[in-house]
């Protein structure tokens, strides 16, 4: 039996991936994501250098989260 290894393999697995997920309901998120670019509005509901806290599925989850940060 004969076999290709793919470039991107390393020994045989797969390079670790990064995945994100909506910040309100958990959903992994593809290519495409909404998140809030306003400097206030970041300042003052998102807390997670890294933005993971800033990224939706959807406008209806970063609205949603916004009105319970509003909330609190």
């Amino acid at each position: 039996m004969s076999g290709r290894k793919d470039d991107n393999d390393m020994d045989g697995l797969k390079p670790d991936k990064k995945y994100i997920y909506c910040a309100r309901c958990g959903e992994e998120l593809g290519g495409t994501y909404h998140f809030y670019v306003d400097n206030y509005l970041q300042v003052k509901y998102f807390e997670q250098q890294d933005g993971s806290d800033n990224a939706f599925c959807s406008e209806t989850c970063a609205a949603v989260r916004a009105q319970e940060r509003e909330s609190q």
